[in-house]
């Protein structure tokens, strides 16, 4: 009986899939290299869900081709990484660079070389990652796009192709050692006390401070200045969120607070709601802090730093606990459980950390770059729209926003699906018949004399994802 319901579900599985293709145009592309045939791809549906243009896909292209590698190349990592835009989308491979009998062999020089940076992860990130990345970004910060010549900012973008590389080697870097410390002390923590509780190891390294959390919660502050002001409070109770910056500016407390979001824009606003370099900044379009913002306004009775002290009490419980079952181990074991959790608890802090940096505020001045130089095309009557990007990897202007939208109305195979001769058939997002709805709103951002690029305010950009309760993140 389970054979045959199982042969009925395949069965209405194939007819359904068969009526989404028949009514769906095909999905279309070309190999861009031969073999790319034989590779397995996967589509990254977590950081670019609709099409992608080519000036994320040229970012995307050194995220992998040169920061993944590069890191890849230094821990001795018999694996490589490869950048693909498929129909518009996406899609990454990962796969080993080395013959299947040196594979065993270099695992073992890849493990000897990533256990010591696990443990010296905090010190290479304060002393020197994080001051280069830092120093990036200010140097960013005062070059002067707006003035610049043109041979200048055809300089200018060659550098700021270099620093991207810099910056995404940095990444991988670090994440390569934050990934295998927090799977190293879960792996631990199981052999020691069993995994009855799969998060058990991870309410261990809860509670602790970070910028992303830093930023949401300055948000949090803003949000009961806003309660406190009944002007204020009402215009964020009661009107659209479209609507709430033009109704604030019309009292003397509203304009009070707005000069309050602008200087939380100015300390958190370099940064866009998804990856990528097309997405606006919330300096351009602060949208999602204004939705999060009102949201936050109507939680009169949450305790936020109640909860986060809870978390640290359950945090510090939990780990009295699990050192009074370490009584009687060996002492050696005893060193290692507490080495492995001082390196997760930081590397939990850095998947954060390096996200806000490099991740977000970084790419953002890359994508000022971009926009200043897309200024300058259009001025030369070589780019239609001045708020498109340049594919920063070729001498292409556009990013292709027909290709685009054509993408949208495809259907798309399962990713790994075959043809009927038994080829690799197109990839696609991984359920047969699947759509994006990529429509947008046009909303408006905050109304104020435009200085440079970083002080934009664009309308018709609607934020595409933000949680709804930014706070809510594990720290």
């Amino acid at each position: 009986m389970t054979q045959l319901t199982e042969q009925a579900a395949q069965h209405a599985d194939a007819e359904q899939t068969a009526g989404l293709e028949a009514a769906a145009p095909a999905f279309q592309f070309v190999w861009e290299q031969p073999d790319d045939e034989h590779a397995f791809w996967q589509i990254d549906r977590m950081h670019f869900p609709e099409p992608i243009a080519y000036s994320d896909h040229s970012l995307m292209r050194t995220v992998y081709g040169y920061g993944f590698n590069r890191a890849a190349e230094y821990y001795g990592l018999p694996v490589r990484a490869h950048a693909r835009r498929f129909g518009a989308y996406f899609y990454s491979s990962m796969a080993p660079n080395l013959p299947p009998e040196q594979l065993a062999k270099q695992g073992k020089i890849a493990e000897e070389r990533l256990k010591p940076a696990v443990s010296g992860l905090r010190e290479r990130w304060e002393q020197e990652w994080l001051p280069e990345v830092q120093q990036i970004i200010a140097d960013f910060r005062a070059y002067d796009l707006a003035t610049a010549s043109v041979p200048e900012l055809r300089a200018h973008v060659d550098l700021t192709v270099e620093r991207m590389q810099r910056l995404w080697e940095i990444h991988f870097l670090l994440a390569f050692p934050m990934l295998l410390g927090l799977s190293l002390f879960d792996d631990f923590y199981r052999d020691l006390f069993g995994d009855e509780d799969a998060f058990q190891a991870f309410r261990l390294l809860q509670g602790f401070e970070n910028k992303t959390l830093e930023s949401n919660q300055a948000l949090w502050a803003l949000s009961r200045k806003a309660v406190a002001e009944p002007v204020v409070r009402q215009v964020c109770e009661t009107l659209a969120t479209g609507e709430i910056v033009p109704a604030l500016e019309e009292s003397a407390q509203g304009r009070a607070f707005l000069s309050e979001l602008h200087a939380y824009l100015d300390a958190y606003g370099h940064r866009g709601d998804t990856w990528g370099l097309r997405p606006p900044g919330w300096l351009e379009d602060p949208t999602s802090v204004l939705r999060n913002l009102k949201d936050y306004v109507k939680q009169t009775d949450r305790d936020l730093a109640g909860e986060r002290t809870a978390l640290i009490q359950e945090r510090e419980r939990l780990l009295a606990e699990a050192r009074e079952r370490l009584v009687g181990y060996p002492r050696p074991v005893v060193g290692q459980f507490e080495g492995l959790l001082q390196a997760a608890q930081f590397a939990n802090v850095l998947s954060e950390e390096h996200g806000f940096w490099i991740d977000f505020t970084s790419m953002y001045e890359v994508r000022l770059v971009f926009l200043e130089l897309g200024k300058r095309l259009a001025e030369a009557g070589l780019l239609a729209d001045r708020r498109r990007l340049p594919n920063p990897g070729s001498a292409s202007p556009g990013g292709r926003a027909t290709g685009r939208a054509r993408a949208r109305r495809h259907t798309h195979p399962a990713a790994g699906a075959r043809d009927a001769a038994g080829r690799p058939a197109a990839p696609g997002p991984d359920r047969p018949g699947h759509r994006q709805d990529v429509r947008r709103r046009p909303t408006p951002g905050l109304r104020r004399a435009v200085r440079d690029p970083r002080e934009r305010r664009l309308a018709g950009h609607r934020a595409r994802h933000c949680p709804s309760d930014p706070l809510a993140v594990r720290c």
